[in-house]
């Protein structure tokens, strides 16, 4: 199951939680309330039906019993890179792992391949067209205290940090592609890596349709009237 639409992390904004999009959505009349439930659910469509850039995003390859650790420079992480920093490495684990049932399948724990210190890091390259915008999506979750990380495309640095410990947040960005290929990494940013057990699945890199990029400014439409009613 797709994890529920709860976050847009607007490029140059605040976070739009689920709780601040409900409140400004509850002051709305129904069309405009209509219109912003679509956007959420397209954005999920989207997801499902749009070539996805990043190989094995899922983290389904290696089909591995129980969990696995990968160290950096380790390449058992099929098309990924265990990269040197922060020098945790990452754990490769079912979804019997997740706390309270978060997932289902696979994902990556973003430390823990080596040690419990200073978190992990992965990356890949992708092939891009140049000046060409791309929807970039991750689930994330915690398995323990409130996380946070950081996902790099193109050299932009997106941070990012959730609380959600039983349900993944599905958060998304757009970035232009400056050249034929991209490299796109995520981190964890944690102070106490140990403590936070930052977790991510469902990496998406896509191309989306001119509406989707309509509605993802819709997000940020709500955001301005979320700041006027305050």
């Amino acid at each position: 199951n797709h994890p529920q639409c709860v976050r847009i992390e607007q490029r140059h904004g605040d976070t739009v939680t689920k709780n601040q999009t409900n409140e400004v959505m509850k002051s709305m009349n129904k069309p405009v309330r209509t219109i912003a439930a679509v956007a959420c659910a397209s954005m999920m469509v989207l997801s499902a039906t749009a070539q996805n850039l990043v190989l094995n995003g899922g983290f389904e390859d290696p089909d591995i019993a129980d969990w696995a650790g990968y160290a950096p420079g380790d390449t058992g992480l099929t098309s990924w890179t265990i990269d040197a920093t922060p020098g945790d490495g990452v754990q490769l684990l079912e979804g019997a792992w997740a706390t309270g049932g978060a997932v289902s399948s696979q994902f990556v724990m973003m430390m823990g391949g080596v040690t419990y210190a200073d978190g992990g890091s992965i990356s890949q390259t992708i092939a891009t067209t140049p000046s060409t915008a791309y929807l970039i999506s991750v689930d994330v979750f915690t398995r323990n205290q409130p996380a946070s990380g950081v996902l790099t495309f193109d050299g932009t640095e997106l941070a990012f940090s959730t609380s959600s410990y039983t349900s993944p947040e599905t958060l998304s960005w757009v970035e232009v592609a400056t050249g034929s290929s991209t490299v796109i990494s995520i981190r964890s940013d944690a102070l106490v890596s140990g403590q936070e057990l930052l977790s991510i699945d469902n990496v998406s890199v896509v191309i989306p349709e001119p509406s989707t990029l309509a509605l993802l400014g819709l997000g940020s439409a709500l955001l301005l009237t979320r700041r006027r009613l305050r």
